[in-house]
C-alpha cells in the first residue's frame, strides 16, 4: 500500500522503507509496553488538557451524529408530513393568503437535510475522530466515540416518540435550535485539520512537547 500510494510501486523506494520501518518500530514499541488493565488505559483521556478536549470531541462528534434530527427526519418523515399538511391546510383554508408555497418550500427544506447531513457530517466523522487521537489512542478513542453514540442513538431513538406525540411537528423547532447549538460548539473548539499532518495536529492538541512525539 504504501509502495502503490506513495512511490508508484516501487517497494525499494528511501520513503516507502522508512515509513514501513517505522510502523514496524511503533508496532514493536506497543507491543513492548502494553501493560495495565484496560481502565489505566482509558484514564489517559484524562491525564492532559489535550486528552481531555479530545474526550469532549469524540463524545460531541457521538452527539453530532445522533441527536442533529437525522433519526427523527429518517424514522417519522411520514408522520409528520401528514401533520404538516393538516396544519397548512387549515391555515388556508382559514385565511385566504397563498400558504402553498411555505408548504413546499418546508417539504423541499425537509428533504435537503439529508444530503446536506451526509456530506457536511457523516463522511467526515470518521476520518475527523481518528485525525485527532495520537496513535497510541486511536483504538480507544474509536470505543469512545462509539460508547457515546450508542448512548446518544438510545436516547434518541426513545426520546424522539414522546417528544413526536407531544408536540408534533414543533418539535422540529426544538431540533433547528439544538443544530444551532451544536454548530456553535463546533466552531469554538474543534480545529481544524485539513492540511496538517498527524504530528502537527499532535501540536494543537498537546502543544509544543509533542512536535518529537509519533502522532
Amino acid at each position: 500500500m504504501l509502495a502503490k500510494y506513495h512511490a508508484e510501486g516501487n517497494e525499494s523506494d528511501p520513503l516507502v522503507q522508512f515509513e514501513y520501518n517505522e510502523i514496524r518500530r511503533t508496532i514493536a514499541h506497543d507491543q513492548a509496553h502494553d501493560q495495565g488493565n484496560v481502565l489505566s488505559k482509558y484514564w489517559e483521556f484524562a491525564r492532559t488538557p489535550g486528552n481531555r478536549k479530545r474526550f469532549f470531541i469524540l463524545a460531541w462528534c457521538a452527539c453530532l451524529s445522533q441527536m442533529s434530527g437525522n433519526a427523527f427526519i429518517s424514522y417519522y418523515l411520514s408522520p409528520i408530513l401528514a401533520q404538516m399538511l393538516f396544519w397548512f391546510s387549515a391555515l388556508c383554508f382559514a385565511s385566504l393568503p397563498a400558504k402553498s408555497s411555505a408548504g413546499i418550500a418546508v417539504v423541499v427544506f425537509i428533504y435537503l437535510f439529508s444530503p446536506a447531513y451526509n456530506l457536511g457530517l457523516n463522511s467526515n466523522l470518521g476520518l475527523y475522530i481518528t485525525e485527532i487521537v495520537p496513535y497510541t489512542l486511536r483504538l480507544r478513542g474509536m470505543a469512545v466515540f462509539q460508547f457515546w453514540n450508542l448512548g446518544f442513538s438510545l436516547f434518541s431513538t426513545f426520546a424522539v416518540p414522546v417528544g413526536l406525540d407531544a408536540l408534533g411537528w414543533k418539535l422540529y423547532c426544538i431540533f433547528v435550535a439544538w443544530v444551532v447549538v451544536e454548530g456553535v460548539v463546533v466552531w469554538c473548539t474543534f480545529p481544524e485539520t485539513k492540511g496538517p499532518t498527524l504530528e502537527e495536529i499532535a501540536v494543537v492538541f498537546d502543544g509544543p512537547r509533542a512536535a518529537n512525539e509519533k502522532a
